[in-house]
């Protein structure tokens, strides 16, 4: 047995995980081991190992995890800051209304909302978070983005971001 391998991750005196805090509680409290972890997303120990690191991972491989562990998630950004349009309050669970009409849901669904919700271009945000506007549109075009960003985008324009975790049997228990 390779040490570590076969054990639930255990704090080491680093400071815990600020960006996936509710992944490590959710694998933790399901005393989950990182080669656990990585057999049920497909891939290596080693990138579950650097997910923890770096606190950091492609939005699509959290909702991997939380869905291979057998949860339901609903994430969220809640406006701290007053803004002309009013409180937004929005979640992955609304829908966009394309050009043509057709409703689409998508992932990013509530960070689209909450950018349209800043009042500000895609161009003003990518200037304030010193990064390309290709880089946004990508992530709307692809439905995906890393966790890095979603909590950047809330840090610097005033939002919270939640995520309400439910047990998919038993919708009325939930992790926060």
């Amino acid at each position: 047995m390779t040490k570590g391998v076969d054990e639930p991750r255990k704090k080491k005196g680093k400071k815990a995980s600020e960006k996936l805090k509710f992944l490590a509680t959710l694998t933790n409290n399901l005393k989950l081991t990182d080669q656990q972890i990585a057999e049920m997303v497909g891939c290596a120990r080693q990138t579950v190992q650097h997910m923890w690191a770096v606190d950091n991972c492609m939005f699509d491989r959290v909702l991997k995890i939380i869905d291979a562990c057998g949860y339901e998630a609903k994430f969220s950004l809640e406006d701290t800051e007053p803004r002309q349009q009013g409180k937004a309050y929005v979640t992955i669970d609304e829908i966009m209304k394309e050009s043509n009409g057709e409703i689409v849901e998508k992932r990013l669904s509530f960070l689209k909302l909450a950018f349209m919700r800043t009042g500000l271009t895609i161009r003003e945000i990518a200037k304030k978070l010193d990064m390309s506007e290709n880089t946004i549109f990508y992530y709307f075009r692809t439905d995906n983005t890393d966790m890095d960003f979603i909590n950047k985008f809330a840090d610097t324009f005033g939002f919270r971001f939640y995520v309400k975790l439910k047990k998919k049997e038993d919708n009325s228990q939930s992790i926060s």
